[in-house]
């Protein structure tokens, strides 16, 4: 039992000499090589500076102020109500004014709900018109991966990278390829 146990200590002991003596040798060697194969891209520029992305964002810009008028113009006739039911206030019967506030207070919570559907609407729209874009963008950066012999792309711009070296960000490389490809 004890030649066992200290056999069994024997190679732990030895299994741990050579994993430090290993592992160091290993991790430097590939140090340099890692760094070559990792590079960078910022996701929101390239989907924000290809063709395809500024049609999309002038589309949603376009829909958004159409949203925006129809949501002032709701705003302007819930304004309006406001006024008439402060100017009668006095000359209208106790029902009539509760009549009226009612009706104002649903029409209130009628404009908060459309606000609240636009909004839904717009960013279900954004991200129809954005996930083909950047689907595309995935393809591209693939490509430019596997011809550089990147083996590891980080989006910078979800603020996880703290530093980088400005020679490994391939956005730009992204964008002129994804232009030049659709």
């Amino acid at each position: 039992m004890i030649i066992r146990t200290s056999m069994c200590s024997m190679t732990l002991f030895i299994y741990c000499l050579l994993s430090l003596l290993v592992i160091p040798q290993i991790l430097f060697a590939q140090e340099s090589s890692i760094y070559n194969h990792l590079a960078y891209v910022n996701m929101n520029k390239a989907l924000n500076s290809v063709r395809d992305g500024k049609y999309a964002r002038k589309r949603l810009e376009r829909e958004l102020r159409e949203k925006e008028k129809s949501i002032t113009k709701f705003q302007a006739e819930l304004d309006a109500m406001k006024v008439s039911m402060s100017e009668k206030r006095h000359s209208l019967s106790s029902n009539n004014l509760h009549s009226m506030e009612k009706k104002y207070r649903s029409r209130f919570l009628e404009l908060q709900q459309m606000i609240s559907a636009y909004r839904q609407e717009i960013k279900m729209r954004e991200k129809s018109l954005t996930q083909t874009i950047f689907n595309r963008l995935k393809k591209i950066i693939a490509r430019i991966a596997a011809d550089k012999k990147i083996d590891l792309v980080l989006d910078v711009s979800r603020e996880v990278i703290l530093f980088s070296a400005k020679g490994h960000d391939i956005t730009d490389q992204v964008i002129k390829e994804y232009n030049r490809t659709y």
